[in-house]
């Protein structure tokens, strides 16, 4: 079934206690960080991509399911092509704003010395060390991150020479799946009610390292 967009007048409190009764039977920090990412893939209407999603929302506003996904809001940064600063777009997170909304509600407790509530891809970068993927793909393990010059997911199942990287992409038009080789390159994309758009990123080089997160 292909997953709707995110509207504004979905369910945030049923979805916001589902997530909560499946956090409660897990109490260990790396498959929680997974099991969330697993749920918004899965369990939750497609989240649309939001250039600078999360980085101007307080804390609090970072705990649970937020009611205000899917309402319209401006855009507050510069720096994106497709989403031009001071247009309106279905709110939701970027790429480093799910990683951190992930990492918060599973209750990763990171150093934030820089006086902001959510990471963008730098910070992320002092979670733990980065490993080239195609170098050091033995010491890959579930909840750590996918990395690429700008980007970052969350990985969620290693194969023999494959990753599973959920992440919130602007080329995948929001949160989808992203399966890619040991090499780096995509071999298999679930874009949600994107598969009906004539998107098609097998092949391309993408995520390029990996941070092993200090758990």
């Amino acid at each position: 079934m292909l997953r709707k967009l995110i509207k504004n007048d979905f369910s945030y409190i049923k979805y916001n206690n589902l997530l909560l009764n499946e956090l409660s039977l897990v109490k260990d920090i790396r498959k929680r960080v997974v099991l969330i990412a697993k749920f918004m893939l899965d369990k939750f209407p497609k989240l649309p991509y939001f250039w600078g999603g999360g980085h101007h929302d307080s804390y609090n506003e970072l705990v649970g399911i937020n009611k205000n996904w899917g309402r319209l809001r401006r855009i507050e940064d510069d720096g994106c092509l497709k989403q031009e600063k001071g247009k309106l777009y279905p709110y939701s997170l970027d790429c480093s704003g799910f990683v951190t909304w992930v990492f918060i509600n599973a209750g990763y407790k990171y150093n934030n010395k820089v006086n902001k509530d959510i990471l963008d891809t730098r910070d992320i970068l002092k979670l733990g060390k980065k490993y080239l993927i195609k170098d050091n793909f033995n010491i890959i393990d579930i909840g750590d991150i996918a990395w690429m010059d700008g980007h970052v997911g969350i990985i969620i199942n290693v194969w023999d020479r494959y990753l599973d990287i959920v992440h919130v992409s602007l080329s995948g038009e929001g949160l989808n799946m992203t399966r890619i080789d040991n090499n780096g390159f995509i071999v298999f994309d679930d874009l949600g009610e994107m598969k009906e758009c004539k998107i098609d990123r097998r092949g391309i080089k993408y995520f390029t390292h990996v941070i092993k997160i200090r758990y």
